[in-house]
């Protein structure tokens, strides 16, 4: 059996990090080599909704990862889910 180890993908971290404000005097856009993964896409959409957010990421490229694991948010998590969930579904 094989096990994957959650991980928080670096366009999640670094939202998390912008929005503690641990990191500052940035655009709000996310800039990474590869394209996002259909699970970071739809959080980043849920958070920017949720959390009356702008950040932008280049796009996705639709794969999903095992062990994606979700980032905690500062506040609002329930919410966040619903509206994730709710993205999700509409994909589906």
């Amino acid at each position: 059996m094989v096990r994957w180890k959650p991980t928080v993908h670096a366009e999640l971290a670094m939202a998390m990090a912008m929005v503690k404000g641990e990191i500052t005097h940035v655009l709000p856009y996310i800039g990474v080599s590869n394209l996002s993964c259909i699970m970071c896409s739809h959080y980043i959409r849920a958070f920017n909704e949720v959390m009356e957010q702008k950040i932008a990421i280049r796009g996705s490229h639709g794969k999903a990862y095992p062990g994606w694991s979700w980032p905690i948010p500062p506040a609002r998590d329930e919410e966040l889910r619903e509206a994730f969930l709710k993205g999700i579904r509409q994909q589906l």
